[in-house]
């Protein structure tokens, strides 16, 4: 019983980390770029507000809602969504076009079109981890350990270890 409870405690803790990092795993990708790339990444993240993370996970969110699978989740109104759209397109040009325009034109002149799309990759890691950083969502996310079977798990990581 004694090590049963242990082993139950022990994957609890194991199963809590990954249950927060299950919501991230859609934004994780090889985030390996050029030092143009690089740059481009660090000046995004450094000019992303809290509300301009908001705005890029707001968008991120309508995208993944139109999938046929999971559209039944959520109906966003066709002039919230345009609005959306919208403010991810002036979040989008003030990034590209004003506060990193010189790291965006070398990345376009030196490194090839996937060292934006995983500097964006990048920048929507560090929003995400912003989110799941929030108490509400955090609990939202542990729910799935109330469906668990931890002793079943706890087998799985002793067997294996």
């Amino acid at each position: 019983m004694g090590r049963s409870l242990n082993i139950s405690i022990y994957a609890t803790a194991i199963m809590k980390k990954i249950a927060l990092c299950i919501a991230s795993i859609l934004f994780t990708a090889s985030c390996w770029a050029g030092p143009y790339g690089d740059d481009l990444k660090k000046c995004l993240v450094e000019s992303t507000s809290k509300r301009d993370n908001i705005v890029l996970v707001r968008w991120l969110s309508k995208a993944l809602l139109a999938h046929p699978e999971v559209k039944d989740l959520a109906v966003i109104p066709n002039a919230k969504a345009v609005q959306i759209d919208k403010d991810f397109a002036r979040y989008v040009e003030r990034l590209l076009g004003e506060n990193c325009s010189a790291q965006f034109a070398s990345v376009i002149r030196y490194e090839d079109q996937d060292a934006i799309r995983k500097s964006f990759e990048f920048l929507g890691q560090v929003a995400m981890k912003e989110l799941m950083d929030n108490a509400q969502v955090q609990e939202a996310v542990t729910g799935v350990l109330k469906q668990l079977d931890m002793e079943k798990l706890g087998r799985a990581i002793l067997l294996n270890f």
